[in-house]
């Protein structure tokens, strides 16, 4: 026999109901013909269970599966040393080491540890999907290089703090500020965000979700 849904629970769901997801991309943008020292990437990961669940990614943009991201040529964009700082939600980082490897990249660690606070400056409490064990107020920006050793390049900045606590924006919006550790951790370099939204001065950008493309 099945279980009366509380007025709570039915109402829950005719806005689930409601909801629908982002229309997936027919078409990709070409990739530039250029060749970069850095890439800086946010990949658009694909998560388990229902697209439109409070805190959905797939609400607010398409999702790409592991082998439809192991298939993006990121390797073709970079330069013999180069590296790349990739984004990381914590219950997807076994995948995303995979996704270095199979872009043909050594996985360096982690570059920045961004913990999420709110307007108030605290550290926010556990929000959104409920997870596994606990749920996860940080993100973590991932260090890859084109080689297995050694820096590409001389580092700049080697004050830098890891852990770096900023507010959060839009959905899966990331805080300017790391793009900024970057530029002054690498230098004045050829670099390019992937799976970009917006463009930013300085930076060339690649992505689907870009307005003038």
């Amino acid at each position: 026999m099945e279980r009366e849904l509380s007025s709570k629970n039915l109402a829950h769901r005719k806005r689930l109901e409601k909801r629908s997801t982002a229309s997936a991309h027919t078409t990709l943008p070409p990739l530039p013909a250029k060749r970069y020292d850095i890439a800086y990437v946010d990949p658009p990961w694909h998560y388990y269970g229902s697209t439109v669940k409070d805190a959905a990614a797939a609400k607010h943009y398409p999702l790409m599966t592991s082998d439809e991201l192991a298939a993006f040529d990121v390797r073709s964009l970079l330069n013999k040393r180069a590296a790349v700082f990739m984004w990381a939600t914590c219950p997807r980082l076994n995948f995303a080491i995979d996704l270095l490897r199979a872009w043909k990249l050594h996985y360096r660690g982690v570059a920045y540890v961004w913990v999420k606070v709110g307007k108030s400056g605290r550290i926010i409490n556990g929000q959104g999907v409920p997870p596994t064990f606990t749920k996860p107020t940080t993100e973590l920006l991932l260090a890859a290089t084109t080689m297995p050793t050694g820096r590409p390049f001389p580092l700049l900045d080697l004050a830098q703090a890891q852990v770096v606590l900023a507010p959060r924006g839009a959905h899966s919006e990331k805080p300017a500020v790391f793009r900024e550790s970057i530029e002054r951790l690498c230098g004045d370099r050829p670099r390019i965000e992937l799976f970009a939204r917006q463009r930013v001065a300085n930076w060339d950008a690649w992505g689907a979700e870009l307005d003038d493309r």
